[in-house]
């Protein structure tokens, strides 16, 4: 059990993991949202839109024992949604709160570009209206604060099965760490591992 940032150690997981992550993913949403609720009619427009409904919503303080407190607020809303939004993207921002607290650790994994800062991803099965949806978000830590992270990334995926595994819809939110494409490779990697494990187990 983690009590604070610097005891998070890079994460690899174990088949049994992988296998109770599987059967997570693809088993009931823990939150249905709703399809459209902000409409991405331009970046200007969502991003007003998204600051709006924290605004409205108020920030939230999620606990979780095995990584300590994760901050979703303005900043962080702000953050996820600097560069190119996607309608999944907007419509999943409901769920985010949700996700953190009731998510799976996918990976713990030190930054791309080498600097002090270990990336934290979180997935959870999510539904857009009728659609089923993996959402995954990525926490970074709060300078000055071990065991407080923020909201910086979040990736959608499609509730996907078998070959069908390596599909990632991401928006990747603010400047990714090692840039957007080794951010959504990295996911899409993991994701594909995780969908994939029984295949392997029982081929």
């Amino acid at each position: 059990m983690y009590n604070t940032f610097d005891s998070l150690k890079e994460k690899k997981l174990t088949t049994e993991e992988k296998i109770e992550i599987y059967d997570f993913l693809l088993n009931k949403p823990i939150k249905t949202v709703e399809a459209g609720f902000i409409k991405a009619e331009s970046n200007k427009k969502a991003k007003e839109k998204t600051l709006e409904w924290i605004e409205l919503t108020g920030e939230k303080t999620i606990h979780r024992e095995d990584i300590g407190e994760v901050v979703f607020d303005r900043a962080g809303v702000k953050t996820s949604f600097e560069h190119r939004i996607y309608q999944n993207k907007l419509d999943s921002l409901p769920a985010i709160p949700d996700v953190i607290e009731k998510g799976k650790i996918i990976d713990i994994s030190n930054d791309f570009d080498g600097k002090p800062i270990k990336n934290t991803l979180i997935a959870a099965p999510i539904q857009i209206g009728e659609k089923p949806e993996i959402l995954v978000v990525r926490l970074r830590m709060i300078k000055g604060h071990n065991n407080k992270f923020y909201v910086h990334d979040i990736f959608i995926a499609d509730k996907i099965l078998k070959n069908k595994g390596n599909t990632v819809k991401a928006g990747s939110a603010g400047k990714p760490v090692g840039g957007s494409s080794k951010s959504i490779a990295h996911i899409k990697n993991i994701l594909h591992d995780i969908l994939s494990v029984k295949d392997h187990i029982f081929t």
